[in-house]
């Protein structure tokens, strides 16, 4: 893993361009503490941060072809580089390194802009084609690696992280407020979207290429076979099993120590059982957790499978203040509002692990694939069993005046009865965004911010999305858009900021792009079973893992924040978002977000998450709005 940025266009003639590309390449120090390297010319400019990680004596970069005329920077690992590189060599390219990233410059001369159908991994990258006076970029499949860019009037500029565009003072930080809209909905920015104008994500499996002043994205994979395969559960279990374990031998690949994110859950398990039975050295394992008893850890569990399998296990815990401590950090590292509290264990397990190992492996990806969340096993009641429950409601029941005393009343039903009432064709496109609804984002946002806004459909990136899968089953629709936007825009993008700003790659095997295609080619019921989330996943697990291992219920990364929230953090939010800076904004309405707070503290409702939602974007604020230097910030 790595960080790269660079500026196309006629701004590199620019005298003070190379001290520009060296300040912002600095800001990604963390992303690669171990070298850096740069390439300037009158129409291009280049910058890289190094972790090393595969070929540690010759991998530098910038790399170039063999006349020099093709640069590459590229953050990410390609897994068949070596089966690639085979083939190139016979092909008759000239190869004067051992690194993967090499074989992105010859795939380009080879294969041009579909070399990318070609690579196997995660990447992010930019090639640079003096001769054609072009720049060709790309993101991998499923999103693990980001790329930001932003065109600047004839120029483009871009990077591994938002931050470094704007050290470029091409782009300056601004709030797009059709963008804050959704992130209202989603907890994160979907794809394109930042939270800044004129600075886009490229989204997953994208290229895009920029060629006399003109910037075009493509599309260049999406996961076409949905048709479900015969054949019997038991021939399945042995596939999953094996096809899994091609997909973490693949990510042992290293020069420096690796080791494995355990939660003692049911993905990482699996991982740890497959990494133990293929490397010769014990597995170093980490477990995070808070020191606030049982329902905030899951020490138990990771300790017996670690024991199982004679891990190296270390493990921690971390308090309130530790929390708090470590959010304005957190929040500079993010780059933009992502509120979801799992980034905070994420960052301290990083931290921890960075004391043994450079790179780690997570069971990341397995709950998109085989139906893992709790709202997903809602699905065999519903398509099966709901439709029949509501009719034999009498008819008056489902007015309108009725359902607003059920809301005035029996608050805990009216959620569950729109829930059932709602056609399950939307429900695929909106169950994934339920936190402030249209009618709390009009009361929450001030009347400039609402009408800058724009009251456009927050869900209209899934509609487009889905269109490309009519008549799909409902199953596979919920599924893919968790991998299209949940995946890339909440859980990556947390995942690898969290992990590089201590130096450490994540490597994902469930979202081995073979496995996720393989994945959509199983029945539904293979994935939900009489309620049971990622059924076939857990059966074909069920000779190497523990049964009370597997089908103990799911915890995740759980975060204190509605305990904390209401005790010792209580007067710290208060003053955050009530205070008079988030006042000046003139985005939220001071009385709506008082009356989030106090609803939560008066335990009428858990909105946690929501007051998450606005501290951690009050927070972004002042880091990257108003320039606070986050190492100063206090919050305790």
């Amino acid at each position: 893993m790595c960080g790269i940025t660079g500026i196309i266009g006629p701004e590199c003639a620019r005298p003070d361009i190379e001290p520009t590309i060296r300040r912002m390449t600095a800001l990604m120090a963390h992303r690669g503490p171990d070298d850096e390297g740069f390439f300037f010319s009158s129409e291009a400019a280049l910058g890289f941060r190094r972790l090393s990680v595969i070929d540690l004596a010759t991998g530098r970069q910038p790399i170039f072809n063999e006349d020099g005329s093709i640069a590459v920077v590229h953050n990410g690992e390609i897994y068949n580089y070596r089966d690639l590189r085979d083939e190139l060599v016979a092909r008759g390219h000239v190869f004067v390194t051992q690194s993967d990233a090499e074989t992105i410059v010859h795939a380009y001369e080879e294969f041009g802009d579909r070399c990318v159908e070609r690579l196997h991994g995660m990447f992010a990258f930019c090639v640079w084609d003096s001769k054609r006076r072009r720049a060709f970029l790309a993101r991998d499949r499923l999103g693990k690696k980001p790329l930001y860019y932003a065109r600047s009037g004839p120029n483009l500029v871009f990077a591994s992280e938002m931050k470094v565009i704007f050290a470029s003072e091409l782009v300056r930080p601004g709030i797009a407020f059709d963008g804050l809209s959704d992130y209202l909905t989603y907890r994160f920015y979907p794809s394109p979207e930042t939270p800044c104008p004129g600075v886009e994500k490229l989204p997953p499996a994208h290229t895009l290429v920029f060629e006399n002043g003109e910037a075009a994205a493509e599309r260049y994979w999406r996961v076409t076979k949905l048709a479900k395969r015969s054949g019997s559960r038991k021939a399945i279990e042995e596939e999953i099993v094996g096809r899994l374990r091609r997909a973490v031998q693949r990510r042992l690949v290293s020069d420096v120590p690796l080791g494995l994110f355990l939660s003692g859950g049911v993905d990482s398990s699996v991982i740890l059982a497959i990494m133990a039975d293929l490397m010769k050295e014990p597995v170093k394992t980490f477990t995070i957790g808070f020191d606030m008893g049982p329902r905030y850890e899951e020490f138990e569990y990771a300790e017996e499978v670690a024991r199982l399998f004679g891990a190296d296990h270390t493990a921690m815990r971390i308090t309130a203040t530790d929390f708090l401590g470590a959010l304005p950090r957190i929040i500079w590292h993010l780059d933009e509002p992502v509120a979801d509290s799992a980034t905070v264990p994420m960052y301290f397990i990083a931290k921890l692990a960075k004391q043994k190992i450079t790179v780690a492996l997570c069971g990341e990806g397995s709950d998109e694939l085989f139906a893992g969340y709790a709202r997903l096993f809602m699905y065999d009641f519903k398509r099966h069993r709901a439709k029949r429950l509501l009719r034999m409601l009498p008819e008056f029941t489902r007015g309108p005046a009725v359902q607003r005393l059920i809301q005035a009343y029996l608050p805990s039903y009216a959620g569950k009865i729109e829930f059932l009432s709602r056609p399950i064709e939307e429900d695929a496109v909106t169950s994934m965004g339920d936190y402030f609804t249209a009618e709390e984002k009009r009361v929450l946002l001030t009347d400039a911010a609402f009408h800058a806004a724009g009251g456009k459909d927050a869900y209209r990136f899934l509609r487009e999305y889905l269109a490309a899968y009519p008549g799909s089953r409902y199953l596979d629709r919920k599924l893919l858009v968790d991998l299209a936007y949940w995946l890339p825009d909440n859980l990556l993008i947390k995942a690898d900021r969290a992990t590089m700003a201590h130096g450490v790659e994540l490597r994902v095997p469930f979202l081995d792009h073979e496995f996720v295609e393989y994945a959509f080619t199983l029945r539904d019921e293979l994935k939900i079973h009489r309620g049971q989330g990622k059924y076939v996943l857990k059966k074909a697990f069920e000779g190497i893992l523990p049964r009370h291992l597997l089908y103990r219920p799911k915890m995740g990364f759980p975060v204190p924040l509605a305990e904390w929230f209401r005790g010792v953090l209580r007067e710290n939010l208060r003053e955050i978002l009530l205070g008079e800076r988030a006042a000046r904004r003139g985005i939220f309405n001071p009385e709506a977000v008082k009356d989030v707070i106090d609803r939560h503290i008066r335990e009428e409702k858990n909105l946690a998450g929501h007051l998450w939602i606005l501290l951690v974007f009050e927070l972004w604020c002042r880091i990257f709005i108003d320039g606070e230097p986050y190492e100063t910030m206090q919050l305790l």
